[in-house]
This record gives C-alpha cells, structure tokens and sequence, in this order.
C-alpha cells in the first residue's frame, strides 16, 4: 500500500493530522488511537477513506514488528486488522499466512496464500508457499501447477533444483522432490533490500532524484517485483517525469493486473498527460479492485465517473 495522506494535505482533522505525525515518526501504536479517535468522530468521506488508509498501514507496520519479535500470535492479529480495513490487498493476506504457518495453522495459512493468490493470479511467492505446502499434504498434482505457476512468473528459482525435482517426482520419489522444493525460492536477493531501504530514506528526506536512482538499482536485481515498479513510478511523479512513470505504473500492473494503487496511480498520471478518458477507465479499474480506494474515489468524483 502506498503513502496517499501527502497528496491531500493537512487541515482537516487534528487527529488525523497528529496520526500522520505519528504515523510518520514510528510511534505506531500511538498513530491507532488517533486515527481510530478520527474516524469515530467524522462521517466526511475523504477523511474517512484516509484515515482508514493509514490505520490498515499503522497495523502492517505493527505486524512485521512482532513478526521479526518472535510474537506471530500479535502479528496475526495485526494483520487480520489490516485486512478488516483492505480486505483486498493480496501482500496482507500472505503475511497473515507466514504469521499462521509459523503458529502451526496449516488451514488458515493455506486459506491466506489462496485468497492471496486469487487476488493476485502472478504472486510468485505465495504460489511457491501453496505448491510447497500442498506438496507436503501428498496433493502432489496440485501443487506442481502451483509451482508451474511461480517458475513462470518468479524469476528467481534454482533451474537445476527445480528439474531435480521435476526428475524425483516423475521417478516416484517424492520424498527427494519435497527435499528439491524446499529449497527453491523467489524472493529478491539480499541485495534488494538494501536499495530498497536507501530509497525510502531518499523519499522520506525528498530526494527523489537519488530515490529513483535507488529503485532502478533494486530493479536491476528483481524487475518482476510489481511494488518496486511503482514506488519507482512514484518517484519519477515527484521529478515530474510523468509518462516514465505511467510506465511504470503500466509495468506494475503487467506482473498484478489487480494492483488497485498502480491503477490510481496511473490515471493520475493520464490526467496529467491530459488522456481524461483513459484516466477515468483508470479510476475505475482501481475502485473494482478496492472500492475505498481514497485516490480513486476522489479522482474518479472530481473526473465525473
């Protein structure tokens, strides 16, 4: 999920205000009970769109906090938070998978990674995490489609391993195939993540140019990441690089045609070409994904649905 407070300002609620502040500095916990505070007091649709925009944010952040704590219990129930709020955002529902897997919940890690999938058809990881588990439960057909399905849109998986497994599981021997599964992966390299950081400290300190110079980086690692393709797209935005970034914007949606915040994000920048008609076809296919979308419902109201 993208950061879209910025783009509306401050000036309409203290307590939204005071939760972006905190949201912005890391006090999350203390970010909820403002932006809980707003929306309990405000029935103004923008603000309210906004507010729970930032409180499904404030519980991501406090999941991956108690995840990397050990405390996948919390973890999970932020998670499941932040769902209430976006139910149809795919990243949500494979960390509230990991936090149950790690819990021993194999029926409600599964439930997770499938309606993950099922938001998100080409979500490498969480098909890589489905062929392995279904692998495990002897649902040996099912899951090689599901690893069919990951080689193809996953860029990153051991070749070697990968027909190693595919020779033990023709031969039967699907104890070795298991062995060859396990060890297949199609997250980034390390390396990434490390870009990935520089270019948020970049964007938190207004530096797009350097930040857009990060992303590229990362890219060059993991171009089939459709969330570094438009935190770039965002970037290039900011520099008023506008049809680099609908690109962008263009390529996220390639790898995630559900992708609610690049369809925003790019009839944003459609608008600004001055393409009206595809901007508000853009809108819309971003309410169809998430129909809270705050960007989108406002754009697609000023545009004239």
């Amino acid at each position: 999920m993208s950061i879209v407070g910025k783009w509306f300002g401050f000036g309409r609620d203290e307590s939204y205000d005071a939760g972006v502040r905190a949201y912005e500095s890391g006090a999350f916990n203390e970010a909820v009970g403002l932006f809980d505070r707003c929306l309990s007091g405000t029935h103004e649709p923008t603000l309210t769109r906004l507010a729970r925009f930032y409180l499904g944010l404030c519980h991501v952040k406090l999941g991956h906090l108690a995840a990397e704590a050990g405390d996948h219990e919390s973890a999970a129930d932020q998670f499941v938070r932040a769902i209430d709020l976006h139910p149809a955002y795919p990243d949500l529902h494979y960390h509230l998978s990991t936090a149950c897997g790690a819990m021993g919940k194999s029926d409600e890690e599964l439930e997770q990674l499938e309606t993950a999938v099922r938001l998100n058809p080409n979500y490498a990881q969480a098909l890589l995490r489905l062929a392995l588990r279904t692998y495990e439960s002897g649902r040996h057909a099912q899951a090689l489609e599901y690893l069919t399905g990951a080689a193809k849109v996953g860029k990153g998986i051991d070749t070697a391993a990968y027909q190693e497994l595919a020779r033990a599981h023709a031969a039967g021997d699907h104890d070795r195939a298991l062995a060859h599964l396990r060890t297949l992966s199609v997250e980034p390299p390390h390396e990434t993540e490390q870009h990935v950081r520089l270019a948020e400290a970049h964007v938190k300190a207004r530096r797009f140019v350097e930040a857009s110079h990060a992303y590229e980086a990362a890219l060059a690692l993991a171009p089939e990441y459709a969330d570094l393709r438009f935190r770039y797209g965002e970037t290039l935005m900011e520099q008023g690089r506008v049809e680099d970034a609908a690109e962008q914007f263009r390529a996220a949606l390639a790898i995630n045609p559900k992708y609610a915040d690049a369809h925003a994000f790019l009839g944003i920048a459609l608008r600004r070409l001055g393409r009206t008609a595809e901007s508000k076809e853009a809108f819309a296919k971003a309410l169809a994904s998430n129909p809270d979308h705050p960007i989108a419902s406002i754009e697609a109201n000023r545009l004239g649905r």
